[in-house]
């Protein structure tokens, strides 16, 4: 039989045709035996594209692209799926995730890739100035800073990972999209002990309104928890005799098939510690235990088994991580204006604090067990760490100063000898 012709009367090879709106048609058979057809306004890369058409590669470049994929085994047909239905697959896959992450990967899926162009297109089709282009445009027309465009990534990333190892894909069209997005933290500032002395005063002298949260500060200060275990503490997490936290589980206030509530969720890397706690803290938790106990309207609560909650708000309902981040901030502002004032009547400098958080505490409670010389293997346990990575950017810093004052005293006993 006589081989097809084009309109421009080019023999046509096999599986080639031309339809009657002038494109031209490849049909062909994939390794499962199913039909597939793939389509071009051109037959070779030198055909002029007809007006008003889109630019596209020709009949015969996309042939040998499907040739070449179909013998590395690659499923050029799955990958005309669509980068929703990619991302929509692997978070399918992901059934061990904790609800909070869960919550955050659904939420970045709907807010950034959803509804934007990329989203939309073929997983075939995405290049990697696609994604590049992508992050770009989230950087400057939405706005998201570094670390939100790098939650994106740790979505997307792996999505197009799995497309590779499912033989969809060729490359990860992601990989190394992310270097102009990388934040180097810079060091975070830990309090002063002069600063942090002079915001408890501050906290225990304000009777207005501070004076409640004293001891909230004052925990975290004195046992580095994360506000999530802080909120989630119950007086049964504490041995007073052993003068012991239990720090097992966290509190978390999220959606949760799409209605916000309470839940309880094991702590960040999963990992159960023991923080011991000073006399101090022991004498000051059992006298803000007698005072909240005569709070009228304090709410008893039941989360996922967990009651008897040490924290709350000062009308008895229960805290949450973001509750306890915008008291914090309150309390700095309040804070620096009382003691501008003070230090004007004083006639010294003012002891301000340029930023106070949960964290800020954490990591203050961190350095001055650094400072102290604590063993780094043993602050890694009392801090919750997965590895003596994050605990070494604080321990090497103090360290550092230490060296300094080490070789003076050494020095000294030295000249004294002589």
């Amino acid at each position: 039989m006589a081989n097809k012709k084009d309109k421009k009367g080019r023999v046509l090879k096999e599986g080639e045709d031309q339809l009657n709106d002038g494109r031209y048609r490849y049909r062909y058979t994939d390794t499962n035996g199913k039909r597939h057809a793939i389509y071009s306004w051109r037959l070779t890369t030198t055909d002029r594209l007809p007006a008003g058409k889109r630019q596209c590669k020709s009949l015969r470049e996309k042939e040998a692209d499907l040739q070449k994929d179909l013998a590395d085994g690659i499923n050029t047909y799955d990958a005309q799926i669509t980068v929703n239905e990619l991302v929509k697959r692997y978070l399918s896959t992901k059934v061990n995730l904790k609800l909070s992450t869960h919550d955050l990967y659904q939420r970045i899926f709907r807010n950034c890739i959803k509804d934007s162009a990329l989203g939309k297109k073929q997983i075939s089709n995405i290049k990697n100035s696609d994604i590049l282009k992508f992050y770009a445009d989230l950087k400057v027309i939405n706005g998201l800073c570094n670390n939100s465009i790098g939650n994106v990534h740790t979505v997307l990333n792996p999505a197009f990972q799995m497309a590779v190892k499912d033989n969809l894909i060729r490359i990860n069209p992601c990989s190394g999209c992310l270097q102009n997005y990388y934040t180097y933290s810079t060091k975070r500032e830990a309090l002063t002990i002069e600063q942090q002395n002079s915001i408890l005063k501050f906290l225990k002298e304000n009777t207005e309104y501070y004076t409640f949260y004293y001891t909230l500060f004052y925990f975290l200060l004195e046992t580095g928890l994360r506000v999530g275990e802080v909120v989630g503490l119950t007086w049964n997490d504490i041995d007073f005799d052993k003068q012991v936290i239990s720090v097992n589980h966290q509190l978390v206030y999220g959606s949760v098939n799409g209605k916000f509530k309470y839940y309880i969720e094991t702590t960040k890397n999963n990992l159960t510690r023991i923080v011991p706690f000073s006399n101090d803290l022991a004498q000051t938790l059992k006298k803000y235990k007698e005072e909240i106990s005569c709070i009228t309207n304090k709410q008893s609560y039941n989360i996922d088994g967990y009651s008897n909650f040490v924290f709350c708000r000062k009308s008895g309902s229960m805290l949450t991580s973001r509750a306890v981040e915008s008291v914090f901030r309150r309390i700095t502002s309040s804070y620096n204006i009382y003691e501008s004032k003070k230090a004007i009547e004083d006639n010294r400098n003012p002891i301000l604090i340029k930023k106070l958080s949960p964290h800020v505490l954490r990591h203050t409670y961190c350095t001055r067990m650094a400072e102290k010389g604590i063993d780094i293997k043993v602050l890694q346990a009392l801090m919750g760490h997965k590895t003596l990575k994050v605990t070494m950017q604080v321990y090497n810093h103090v360290n550092n100063d230490r060296i300094f004052k080490e070789f003076h005293r050494v020095m000294n006993d030295d000249i004294k000898e002589t």
